[in-house]
C-alpha cells in the first residue's frame, strides 16, 4: 500500500512538472507562440509550430489509444484464458469481450478528427 501512495504522489508531481515544461519552454523559444488561431488550437500557425500543434493535440490521443488497447487487450486476454480454465465464472468471457470495446470506440471517435485535421 505504501508503494501505491508513493506512485500516486510521484505521478502527480511528474504530470504537473511536464505540463509546466510543455507550456513554458515552447512559449519562451518560439515567438509568437500563443495567439488567436480561430477554432483550431492556441498555438499560432507558422514559424515551425506545425509539429508542436499536431503533437500537443493528437499525440496524446493516439498515445491514449495505444495504451488502452495494450492494457485492455492484456486484461481481456487474461480474463478469457481464466474463463476457459475456470467454470465458476461463466460471464467472465462476456465481460472480457465487452471490456475490449472501450478502446475500439475511442479509436472510432478519434480517427475521423485526426484524418480531417491532417487534410
Amino acid at each position: 500500500m505504501q508503494y501505491a501512495k508513493i506512485f500516486a504522489r510521484v505521478s502527480i508531481c511528474f504530470i504537473a512538472l511536464f505540463i509546466t515544461l510543455m507550456v513554458s519552454i515552447p512559449a519562451s523559444t518560439h515567438h509568437p507562440y500563443y495567439g488567436n488561431t480561430g477554432m483550431w488550437c492556441w498555438i499560432v500557425k507558422g514559424g515551425g509550430n506545425g509539429i508542436l500543434r499536431i503533437g500537443s493535440e493528437y499525440a496524446w490521443m493516439w498515445l491514449a489509444i495505444l495504451v488502452t488497447m495494450l492494457t485492455y487487450g492484456t486484461i481481456a486476454y487474461k480474463w478469457q484464458r481464466q474463463a476457459s480454465l475456470n467454470f465458476d465464472y461463466p460471464d467472465m468471457k462476456r465481460k472480457a469481450i465487452a471490456m475490449g470495446w472501450y478502446p475500439v470506440v475511442y479509436f472510432i471517435v478519434v480517427t475521423p478528427q485526426s484524418i480531417i485535421r491532417f487534410h
